[in-house]
């Protein structure tokens, strides 16, 4: 499920029960407040869907969990080899977020430790919400075929953006 959800994570200790614990754990510890697992849910659909990346997800995550550090380091489970999450559990250090990818590590801080959103979150989450609505009106306007150019497009423009030329 998540497992196989983050870009084929290498380990192959995790399992569906893996997953579904740590589902509980979140269930558990916002047991009211039934938005965060309802954002959680939409964060790993939006990656299902291509919406966001592997960089996404963790970003995000990071800023919905910013004061629980259990559930950060749960997710680190469920992330590709090269990828992972620490936020330490530790009064002096809390609201320290570092995200380690295979290219870059980033230390991200919380605006109000141990009770508000990390620093650069509202507005990388408001121009991805942005973006999202774009991809979706899309999907919806176009046919499958011209839908999924579209998004191998943006991919290329990604990953390689000299690559695309004559898009405007």
């Amino acid at each position: 499920m998540l497992h196989s959800d983050l870009n084929n994570n290498a380990s192959s200790d995790v399992s569906i029960t893996d997953a579904l614990n740590y589902l509980d754990a979140i269930k558990i510890e916002f047991h009211d407040q039934p938005a965060m697992y309802r954002h959680f849910a939409d964060i790993l659909k939006g990656f299902k869907d291509e919406l966001i990346d592997t960089l996404g997800v963790i970003g995000r995550v990071a800023y919905l969990f910013s004061d629980h550090p259990a559930l950060i380091h749960g997710f680190n489970t469920f992330l590709p080899v090269g990828y992972r999450i620490y936020c330490s559990a530790d009064a002096r250090d809390f609201g320290i977020i570092t995200i380690t990818t295979p290219t870059r590590t980033t230390t991200l801080h919380s605006t109000s430790p141990g009770r508000g959103p990390l620093s650069w979150s509202p507005k990388i989450d408001n121009d991805m919400e942005l973006a999202v609505q774009y991809v979706k009106k899309i999907k919806q306007r176009c046919d499958p075929y011209t839908y999924r150019q579209f998004l191998d497009v943006i991919s290329r423009h990604h990953h390689q953006p000299e690559l695309v030329n004559g898009v405007s």
